[in-house]
């Protein structure tokens, strides 16, 4: 091409690549304060892949930049190279060279990018835009929340019906007592005595037909609640489950006799149905896959 020609082409290139490299350069830096964006534990693969953004991101503004002083210095040496043939050749190789490296880091951020977005797909964040100047937004992280399940946990007192006199004491192997009720294994069927009443009138009251303690004391599983290590809960179902109905009938009869009964459930749906047949909003908790059925969870405080 002719020399005038070329000049005109080579300083649109220049400004086109700081008008798009530059910007993003700060902004990516300001807005995000550095390469890591997360903290301890609110840091996650997305986080992950944000920092590998924000990485390529500043890669291209550098890019960008040696790019165009590339481009100057060719300009320069175009401009003067006074009709020297070799000045001239050298000066337009360099700009095609330069040219072509460009193309190369374009086309490795284009896969570094489809990386990215396949690690993406299905995790807490998304990818908007395309080029460098694609941005990575990462949903905040779920703080870390005691099991709801647990009376322990500060979400308990909400719910908590407290037993006439003094909190039950808890028991150990040789000071717990049989709960007096048909157990599923016959191995973990004790209490702590000074729930043994409460459980029995309980379930005498609710009436369930088949119902029966499935996990007592001594536990025969790991649990969340340290409940069923010192006898002061029970675990408590009937083969096929309980009809809306039943569970309704036990929690009444729970409550009625001191003692704290919440109804697990795998999904919302099952929890919406227990309430629109009459179950207490608190005493039916959404556990999804932390139980493998639904069951009652009993406390005796």
């Amino acid at each position: 091409m002719g020399t005038a020609k070329f000049v005109k082409v080579y300083i649109g290139v220049c400004i086109l690549c700081v008008s798009m490299f530059i910007p993003e350069l700060v902004s990516a830096q300001s807005a995000a304060g550095g390469l890591v964006t997360c903290e301890g534990t609110d840091c996650s693969a997305c986080n992950l892949v944000q920092m590998v953004n924000l990485g390529v991101v500043i890669l291209f503004g550098t890019v960008g930049l040696i790019f165009a002083v590339i481009m100057m210095k060719a300009g320069f040496g175009l401009v003067t190279s006074g009709g020297n043939t070799g000045a001239l050749s050298e000066a337009k190789g360099m700009f095609q060279n330069a040219l072509i490296g460009l193309l190369i880091v374009m086309s490795a951020w284009l896969i570094v990018d489809i990386i990215m977005r396949t690690l993406m797909k299905g995790g807490n964040g998304d990818i908007e835009g395309w080029g460098p100047w694609s941005e990575v937004r990462c949903q905040e992280q779920t703080e870390a929340q005691e099991w709801p399940g647990d009376p322990d946990s500060p979400s308990a007192s909400s719910t908590t019906t407290s037993l006439p006199g003094p909190a039950p004491t808890p028991c150990t192997g040789g000071t717990c007592v049989p709960i007096g009720i048909t157990c599923a294994n016959s191995r973990s069927c004790n209490i702590s005595p000074d729930l043994v009443d409460n459980f029995q009138a309980m379930h005498a009251a609710a009436g369930v037909s088949g119902a029966r303690v499935t996990e007592a004391m001594p536990p025969t599983r790991a649990h969340k609640s340290r409940c069923h290590t010192n006898g002061t809960c029970i675990d408590y179902s009937k083969q096929g489950g309980m009809t809306s109905a039943e569970v309704v009938s036990v929690i009444n009869a729970a409550r009625s006799n001191g003692l704290r009964p919440v109804y697990e459930v795998k999904t919302q749906a099952q929890k919406d149905t227990l309430v629109a047949a009459g179950a207490p909003v608190g005493s039916v908790l959404v556990l999804g896959n932390w139980i493998s059925a639904p069951h009652f969870s009993i406390y005796g405080y």
